[in-house]
């Protein structure tokens, strides 16, 4: 599993990387748009588990909440023609925390990624504005670590791990409107459906545009549920992000 994230996270960059360079070469009449950004998200997981690592007699749903996160500069790439435009976003997280509770420790760690690629169509008449549809491919990856410490210690511990990757297809839609010369807001909701049991998302952000580019600033949601045999995880990042474009 370590190949392939590795594998992906190489094929992706390099994705991003050769789209900034060779973008006149693809179409010389798009805009191009490069936004490293930053997402500050609280994280929450929930793990239901048929048959738990620690015998209770019954199925336990367990969490984790806020842990802390990892060093990790998302990337967003997007291009963009009269009707027709590409982006794709690479971001991984790494994030580990613990809860402590009354009879019962949890101490997880998660290293989640997640790579989109996707065709985007604009009807309307100016690029950048209205109402546009997203269709593509998300690519999810996610190692998780969880333990459970009793807190009397006569009592054992147990571990649940998960180490697999996702691949979605995604449909989603957002709406530009456009608030002065240089404020705009974009409004975007997806959903993803595959290998998950399902991704959802939901993104407001509002942009400020400069000589050279646009500085970003927005909140981000996202929910991610997937099952592993007598697991199920279900997953919740929310929290602000913030950028700056640069546009050639």
């Amino acid at each position: 599993m370590g190949t392939t994230k590795n594998m992906m996270t190489k094929i992706a960059t390099g994705l991003l990387l050769a789209g900034a360079s060779s973008g006149v070469a693809f179409a010389e009449d798009w805009d191009w748009s490069l936004t490293p950004y930053a997402w500050l998200p609280a994280v929450g997981t929930d793990i239901h588990l048929d048959v738990p690592p620690i015998d209770t007699g019954e199925t336990r749903q367990f969490s984790a909440i806020r842990p802390k996160l990892g060093f990790t500069i998302p990337l967003h790439l997007e291009a963009q023609g009269d009707e027709w435009g590409l982006l794709s976003d690479l971001l991984y997280l790494p994030v580990s925390g613990n809860r402590h509770g009354e009879f019962l420790n949890t101490d997880t760690s998660l290293d989640a990624g997640i790579f989109e690629l996707a065709a985007v169509w604009s009807p309307g008449e100016v690029r950048h504005e209205g109402f546009e549809v997203i269709g593509g491919l998300r690519y999810l990856w996610a190692s998780v670590d969880f333990k459970l410490v009793p807190t009397n210690p006569a009592l054992p511990s147990g571990k649940v791990s998960v180490d697999t990757d996702y691949p979605d297809f995604m449909l989603g839609a957002r709406y530009t409107a456009k608030l002065s010369d240089r404020w705009a807001l974009t409004l975007r909701g997806d959903g993803s459906w595959g290998s998950t049991d399902g991704t959802y998302g939901a993104d407001a952000v509002f942009t400020y545009a400069t000589s050279n580019g646009a500085w970003v600033l927005g909140y981000r949601y996202l929910k991610v549920k997937f099952s592993d045999n007598d697991r199920s995880f279900d997953m919740k990042m929310y929290g602000p992000e913030f950028g700056y474009t640069f546009k050639f």
